[in-house]
């Protein structure tokens, strides 16, 4: 969580991670000049769950897998985003 929050994120976590400390505003957040995607991958792994068991992990199946989660976002969760520009980082 902090990494989301504050490493790329528009918070900065308290006063050195003290207990009971408020969030600030980032002013050097990457949201301030971009849109980040984050993916979990390989799929049902972490915060995903599920229940097929036949399930591969490997390079070029989580490969596929983000493939499809990318187009799947771009053209239907979020076409506004589609004529902007892509960068993939991994």
């Amino acid at each position: 969580m902090i990494g989301m929050l504050q490493e790329v994120g528009p918070y900065l976590v308290g006063n050195k991670y003290k207990a009971g400390d408020l969030l600030t505003k980032n002013p050097y957040s990457w949201n301030e000049a971009s849109n980040l995607l984050f993916l979990e991958s390989p799929a049902i792994v972490g915060f995903s769950t599920d229940k097929d068991y036949e399930y591969h992990y490997n390079d070029e199946q989580t490969a596929n897998d983000a493939f499809t989660a990318i187009k799947d976002f771009l053209q239907k969760k979020a076409p506004e985003f589609k004529s902007r520009e892509l960068f993939v980082i991994y």
